[in-house]
């Protein structure tokens, strides 16, 4: 290749291409000179092809002050900055990388989707900042699985968004200019249709002029305060104006965007609202008894610590409902109240469920029932000695526990968090943010050893139950076998991790990075993780949402229900388990 061809570059772009340009050609480079209108000049007749990328493009004025210029190369997917019409004309050859960054952009996507329902890197500043272990709980947030996806534009990156959501079991919608044949999904010919019909909108097209502010006041009004727009198309497809007004006068529920109408500025309204999810172009029954006996009222249920207020109303209504975080200790609760035969059932969660002492305190105890799926907090042989029943809400949580898994390896991997607070600081005005790693996929092959698991993943995720056999399952062995590239995500319980060691490996580099929604001592959380970017720390949340905690609710109390009225548990936890 000849090295005098003149290739010319706007800005820093990717080192690996700079580098291989630079073996073959010569590379001006635009963004060095202090006089850029000048540099063209003296250049121009030696330009002879343009690196273009998703910020600058090649309009009809630039094309016209290089003579010589006889390709534009896109370093992105788009072209709406380019000027087609006089490449065209002046047989200019135009050349973009569509299908390279499809998975990265739809993870991004997916990223964004989960991030503003989960509310992840919100949660994420709530842990650094002291705010679980001053304050407590984190606020409830939405989970993804079974909400409606309408997608703008059914192209590579949105076939590819609506695959992924798919496996959340997410209805897909979709608007395009015209119906595609061979898709299985719902078909809207009008985006105010579309955004009537869904939850979340995602854009995910290309920009022309006809798409210009596709997102205006009549499409967010339709998608409604509890809808999402999620933006990973163009910063123009927006109406940006009417999007802040939406968002700051509670019109709309959120927002998750990777791309703005005037970048690098972002309007300033929404580096202040915490639905918002911020990327600098960087790629969430009731049991119905018709025959409910009168001694209902008359039966004690306690419970354990507070857990949910829609659970708390459900108990009051049917039982007599005793709180024993409203007194000092369990000995206080005892002393106090002197007819502890009434209390037959005991409602526990992930924080406090019914140890030996506390079984033992209740001579009428029959059934426990647990707000978790979880049963590390149950004395299960104790239980099983006294023939007391346990419950637990093992199938209702599983969705949005698997959402904060892939929203986690997502946020590790991706760096959202810090892409997050790259851009609310004001960095990005300075520069692009580092390359982040894209999601792998997963295969489904069997490991009976976990050292041999770690050893053939990127990613480990622990999500099975806390036993004396898994305790501490993720060691020293497994963690140098997972690798200084590996990331370990954990939604199961702080204990299956050494956390030490989890700790010694991030700080020495030979762990890749981190996903955390649970501690071994909550909510103590190891202070050296708080320095660390590829860290994501959640406030155990895997299971906060509104529509999973008042469906485990309902459970709780169906089963209750169900036990005293002599009917079969809806959750009943195996006898197999006790023997364990």
């Amino acid at each position: 290749m000849e090295s005098s061809i003149g290739v010319l570059m706007p800005i820093p772009i990717y080192e690996g291409l700079q580098r291989e340009l630079k073996k073959r050609f010569k590379v001006y480079n635009l963004w060095e000179a202090p006089n850029k209108s000048q540099f063209i000049n003296t250049h121009a007749s030696s330009i002879r092809a343009y690196i273009g990328t998703s910020g600058f493009g090649a309009d009809a004025d630039f094309i016209n002050a290089l003579p010589n210029l006889e390709i534009i190369a896109s370093f992105s997917a788009g072209t709406d900055l380019i000027d087609l019409e006089l490449c065209k004309e002046k047989g200019i050859r135009v050349s973009n990388t569509p299908d390279v960054l499809t998975d990265d952009v739809a993870d991004i996507g997916v990223g964004l989707i989960l991030g503003v329902l989960r509310r992840l890197c919100d949660a994420d500043r709530y842990v650094r900042s002291g705010g679980w272990k001053s304050i407590g709980d984190y606020n409830l947030t939405t989970k993804l699985s079974g909400k409606t996806v309408g997608i703008i534009g059914l192209g590579r990156i949105g076939e590819a968004i609506a695959k992924r959501v798919e496996g959340f079991n997410c209805p897909i919608i979709y608007h395009s200019r015209s119906e595609k044949a061979g898709v299985k999904y719902k078909y809207y010919p009008n985006v105010v249709e579309l955004a009537a019909n869904c939850q979340i909108l995602v854009v995910a097209c290309s920009l022309t002029p006809d798409n210009h502010n596709i997102v205006n006041r009549r499409v967010i009004d339709a998608l409604g305060p509890k809808g999402v727009v999620i933006n990973i198309g163009r910063g123009a497809h927006v109406d940006e104006g009417e999007l802040v007004h939406a968002l700051v006068e509670g019109r709309l529920g959120g927002a998750g965007l990777d791309v703005y109408q005037n970048e690098p500025n972002v309007p300033p309204q929404l580096l202040e609202l915490d639905n918002v999810l911020l990327l600098h172009h960087v790629g969430s029954s009731t049991f119905e008894t018709h025959h409910f006996h009168k001694h209902m009222e008359s039966i004690g249920v306690l419970m354990t610590c507070p857990m949910s207020s829609y659970l708390e109303t459900q108990l009051q209504k049917r039982f007599n409902l005793f709180k024993l975080w409203s007194y000092p200790s369990l000995a206080d609760f005892l002393k106090e109240n002197e007819n502890l035969n009434s209390v037959k059932a005991v409602v526990g969660d992930t924080k406090i469920g019914a140890d030996a002492q506390l079984i033992d305190s209740f001579p009428g105890l029959e059934i426990v029932s647990t707000y978790s799926v979880g049963l590390d907090k149950i004395d299960l042989r104790k239980c099983q000695q006294k023939g007391i029943r346990v419950t637990n809400t093992p199938d209702v949580l599983t969705d949005d526990v698997a959402d904060l898994a892939i929203g986690l390896i997502l946020a590790v991997l991706r760096r959202l968090c810090v892409c997050d607070g790259f851009l609310r600081n004001g960095s990005w005005k300075k520069g692009d943010f580092p390359l982040t790693t894209k999601k792998p996929y997963p295969n489904y092959k069997y490991y009976s050893n976990i050292l041999d698991l770690a050893t053939n993943c990127e990613v480990l995720v622990v999500a099975c139950a806390l036993t004396e056999e898994t305790f501490h399952i993720i060691n020293r062995q497994v963690i140098d076998a997972l690798g200084p590239k590996g990331i370990l995500i954990n939604i199961g319980r702080g204990c299956h991790i050494d956390e030490p060691e989890l700790v010694s490996a991030l700080m020495e580099g030979r762990l890749g990075g981190a996903g955390l929604d649970v501690f071994e001592r909550e909510p103590e959380v190891p202070e050296e993780l708080f320095g660390l970017e590829n860290v994501v720390v959640l406030p155990h949340v895997g299971t906060d949402t509104h529509e999973t905690c008042d469906a485990m609710a309902d459970l709780v109390v169906q089963n209750l229900e169900a036990y005293f009225q002599n009917q079969p548990l809806l959750t009943p936890v195996p006898s197999i388990i006790y023997e364990k």
